[in-house]
């Protein structure tokens, strides 16, 4: 019995932690539309278009080959309405000129662009999978 609770947990252990590998584009469509909701796209040339839901959480559009990407994971603190929930902050930084914009605002490009999980879990693996991603199209194109 102990031995069966042993390898149960650990199998859930790995598949947690398990790597993301996007083989060829379908793999990363698949992957994108898992993490990301509503109106967020992703084309085969690496265009994506991540919509959180609101300004606050964050919309972005960007050649994902064209910025570094950032993480940063932020405790419970005020500056909310009340009190901002815990959350990861994904941050989009372009390499060289202005690459990024918000096209439900306007037409500018900006230096960089957030968004923000407050599924912590969810956050880090959508970092995880822009990381690969971003390797994926890089050596695509």
């Amino acid at each position: 019995m102990k031995k069966l609770i042993f390898l149960l947990l650990t199998s859930i252990s790995f598949s947690a932690t398990a790597q993301i590998n996007i083989n060829d584009f379908d793999d990363a469509k698949i992957y994108f539309d898992g993490l990301f909701d509503g109106q967020s796209n992703l084309d085969d040339y690496g265009n994506t278009y991540i919509d959180m839901g609101s300004a606050s959480a964050g919309r972005v559009f960007v050649r994902i080959t064209d910025v570094d990407l950032y993480q940063e994971e932020r405790k419970e603190e005020p500056g909310c309405a009340d009190i901002c929930s815990p959350r990861i902050i994904i941050t989009f930084k372009c390499k060289k000129s202005n690459c990024v914009r918000d096209p439900l605002i306007n037409n500018d490009f900006y230096e960089s662009g957030v968004i923000a999980f407050y599924d912590i879990k969810k956050g880090k693996k959508a970092f995880e999978y822009l990381i690969n991603l971003k390797e994926f199209f890089r050596k695509e194109i």
